[in-house]
């Protein structure tokens, strides 16, 4: 009997007189298993060479061609069928893709298997060489996540030369009400509204209003058509309902754009319905007055 007892550990011991004790061993063995996750799953080789070919397929299919684009999806779901393993080569790709315009495809594989969970993996695997297109894409991702530390990561790279991961890291930091950005979004919106607009209009739609009440006020009460004509359209993007009482110079205005803008921003923020896009003449003039009158 001593030389079983002997041979027993003593958290062993502890174990079999306090369940409680073994449940927190659990417990902390399942927090140990989840923090020690510093890498993405390795392929095997079998794994490799699948994952090789998914990626031919992605490159070298035309999408003008029936054949190609079934081998091009064919790829798509080889690769995402191998799991997380696959990213970093995936990532490493992204410069080959540009190059014969497959990053589209490249991206939808990236998103079913690169969870939000791992997004700081992923962004350990850049280097000074990692291409634009690739901080693009992560950008896109962390400001698109829940992640309680994309406000960190999206004001590191607030600042990056390239516009379209200064567009991302933009709307991310702007819908988590981030004053550091406000200039940034200002900018988007003046350059990117004529083109752009319903882009614009999707990005910030999940933005809290009244961030920047003061620049819209200055825009809108200027003298400037075209600072005018830039306030209205924050107005509508950003603006506040109490504040509607600054839209009604603009709807008695003569000019079509600045009528348009404003009766856009009663639309979205006083009435909650969507903008107008082409809208008559006839039917701006009515717009214009009736919102005129509720103001």
């Amino acid at each position: 009997m001593k030389k079983t007892i002997t041979s027993i550990s003593v958290a062993s011991c502890f174990t079999l007189l306090s369940p409680t004790f073994a449940l927190a061993q659990e417990d902390t063995a399942a927090t140990e298993e989840v923090q020690e996750k510093k890498k993405f799953a390795k392929l095997r080789s079998k794994a490799k060479k699948s994952m090789m070919t998914g990626l031919r397929l992605l490159e070298k299919g035309k999408v003008d061609e029936e054949q190609d684009i079934n081998e091009i999806a064919q790829g798509v779901q080889m690769l995402v069928e191998l799991g997380e393993g696959i990213i970093p080569k995936c990532i490493s790709s992204f410069p080959r893709m540009a190059k014969v315009d497959r990053l589209t495809p490249l991206r939808e594989v990236l998103d079913k298997v690169l969870v939000d969970e791992d997004l700081h993996l992923a962004l350990a695997l850049s280097n000074k060489s990692t291409s634009d297109e690739v901080y693009a894409y992560l950008m896109k991702r962390w400001a698109d996540s829940s992640r309680e530390d994309c406000v960190d990561v999206l004001t590191d790279f607030f600042t990056h030369g390239s516009a379209e991961i200064n567009y991302h890291c933009t709307r991310g930091l702007i819908n988590r009400s981030q004053e550091i950005a406000i200039a940034a979004c200002v900018d988007i919106v003046n350059k990117q509204w004529v083109e752009s607009k319903q882009q614009l209009r999707i990005d910030f739609s999940g933005s809290s209003r009244g961030l920047m009440s003061d620049i819209i006020k200055e825009k809108i009460t200027t003298s400037n058509k075209k600072a005018r004509l830039l306030g209205l359209h924050l107005f509508e993007l950003f603006g506040l309902e109490e504040n509607a009482y600054l839209l009604k110079d603009n709807l008695n205005n003569s000019d079509t754009a600045l009528r348009l803008g404003a009766i856009n921003a009663c639309r979205v923020v006083v009435a909650k319905e969507q903008p107008l896009l082409r809208p008559s003449m006839t039917e701006l003039i009515e717009l214009a007055t009736e919102w005129s009158a509720k103001l």
